[in-house]
Order: C-alpha cells, then sequence, then structure tokens
C-alpha cells in the first residue's frame, strides 16, 4: 500500500475511530479490494498523460459522477436492457415454440410411416441401387 496522499490520511485519522465504532475492521473478503485495483488502473490509463494534480480533479470527478443516483439508475437500466437472459423469450413463447415443433415432427414421422413423403422413399431407392451395385 503507497503512503502517499489521501490513503495515509485514511488510515491516520479514520481508522482507530471506525474500529472503535464497528468494534475491529471487519472480516472482508478481497473482492471489493480487487475492484477498486481494476478501477483504479482503469483510472490511471486514462489520465497518464495529465499531471497528479489534474489527474486527481479527473478522478475525482469521475467517482462523484458514478455515484450519483441517476447515473446508477442508468446504469441498471442498460444493464437489464443488455442482458443476454432478457433477450430470451417467455415461458409462454418457449412452450409455444417446443409444441409447434413437436406437431411438425409428427406430421414428418406419419407422412414417412403412410409412405407419403417422397424424399424418403427417393433416399430407400437410392439404397436400393447403391446395395445392389455393391454386391
Amino acid at each position: 500500500m503507497s503512503m502517499k496522499g489521501t490513503k495515509i490520511h485514511g488510515l491516520e485519522d479514520h481508522l482507530l475511530k471506525q474500529m472503535i465504532k464497528y468494534n475491529g475492521t471487519g472480516d472482508f473478503t478481497e473482492d471489493f479490494v480487487e475492484q477498486a485495483h481494476q478501477y483504479g488502473v482503469k483510472e490511471e490509463s486514462r489520465t497518464r498523460s495529465l499531471n497528479r494534480f489534474k489527474a486527481f480533479i479527473s478522478h475525482s470527478r469521475w467517482e462523484f459522477t458514478s455515484n450519483q443516483a441517476g447515473v446508477q439508475q442508468a446504469k441498471e437500466e442498460v444493464f437489464a436492457q443488455s442482458s443476454r437472459k432478457r433477450k430470451r423469450g417467455s415461458d409462454d413463447k418457449i412452450a409455444a415454440s417446443k409444441l409447434n415443433r413437436d406437431e411438425r415432427r409428427m406430421a414428418s414421422l406419419l407422412a414417412v410411416e403412410n409412405g407419403k413423403y417422397g424424399v424418403v422413399e427417393d433416399y430407400r431407392k437410392k439404397v436400393a441401387r447403391y446395395e445392389n451395385d455393391n454386391t
């Protein structure tokens, strides 16, 4: 952990109060830390050409904006609209589609069994010719 800027300030001024208030620092998984690192890498790559003061201002603005309620709501709406799960049909549509497929399959099987399906008959003739030619 770097000891520059606001990180050391957070440790020096707030950690003890939070430990007293919450009865310790808590038992956290490292998921939120890893996500924070990923955001940090993204922010650093976005602002690498700026001097550190301008980069700090930019990071603060992005964080402030991303925590706005309207922005959070817009993110959720975009996620809901672009989620792959939502593009799948409803259960009624899926059941109707399966029923339609099954009916067509049964009709085809009945046509084959009744000899009313020419493609199968042509196939049977070709198989018979092939067997006669190779015997």
